[in-house]
């Protein structure tokens, strides 16, 4: 034990003397704000790990750059690029979402028709189930350039492609095919909105109600931009930050 003890007081400040701190931090579920307890938390920069206490709360040595790994039963495991932003603040709060699969119903029925099977295939959308490594930008699908009306009507295209500019620009299939693609964009982006940031969960983040919870909403203000470019967590710490400014102004 005593060996133990020396072992620790000695590393300690060498594992500081590295531009390491010390840092403390909490637990959250994204849903209730509830504590998680028995999570694990690791350095994978430094091959040290801990858990979570009952009241989700932990220490980990980190210096910018580690990258950390948080996983538990019952939740996504995310990862964490420590910025120095990140490592400046005093307490971290990691607010961390449910890993739930809900079953749609299912309705046994005969077969549909060719044309309507390929019109709900075409039409599926599935769980994103997808693991994010908060820090580092999403890999997300190509866009098609041959599908975006800007670059289909510029000269440069005109000059370096004549004959598909002209083809693109007059065939009545290729101005239909551009106009659908840009309706199941609006729509995608609309359903991926509605899923990042909605009444129900602002209001089992922030405790709000009624009117109270109205008001916050338009308070926060957020653009399609904003919403579609961060993710859910991302989302739900800014969503924490201006609650923190919105109840002082409210109370005022």
């Amino acid at each position: 034990m005593r060996v133990f003890l020396l072992l620790s007081l000695f590393w300690i400040p060498v594992a500081l003397a590295h531009g390491q701190m010390i840092k403390k931090g909490q637990l959250l579920d994204l849903s209730d704000s509830s504590a998680i307890a028995f999570a694990h938390i690791r350095n994978l920069s430094t091959d040290l790990g801990t858990t979570s206490s009952f009241q989700g709360k932990f220490q980990m040595i980190a210096s910018a750059g580690d990258s950390l790994w948080i996983s538990m039963v019952g939740y996504r495991s995310i990862g964490l690029i420590v910025t120095p932003d990140f490592l400046d603040r005093p307490f971290w709060r990691i607010y961390v979402e449910r890993d739930t699969v809900m079953l749609d119903e299912v309705v046994i029925h005969e077969l549909p028709s060719e044309e309507s099977f390929r019109q709900q295939v075409l039409e599926y959308q599935s769980v994103d189930t997808s693991f994010q490594l908060f820090g580092i930008p999403s890999a997300g699908p190509t866009e098609n350039k041959l599908l975006n009306e800007k670059v289909i009507k510029s000269p440069l295209f005109a000059l370096a492609h004549p004959v598909s500019f002209l083809y693109y620009n007059t065939s009545k299939k290729e101005k239909e095919k551009r106009k659908m693609h840009k309706i199941r964009k609006n729509a995608d982006n609309t359903r991926l909105i509605e899923q990042k940031f909605n009444r129900d969960f602002v209001a089992e983040l922030t405790k709000l109600e009624g009117d109270k919870l109205t008001y916050f909403i338009a308070y926060c203000n957020f653009s399609e931009e904003f919403i579609l470019k961060n993710t859910k967590f991302r989302i739900a710490e800014v969503i924490q930050e201006k609650l923190v400014a919105f109840e002082n102004e409210y109370q005022g």
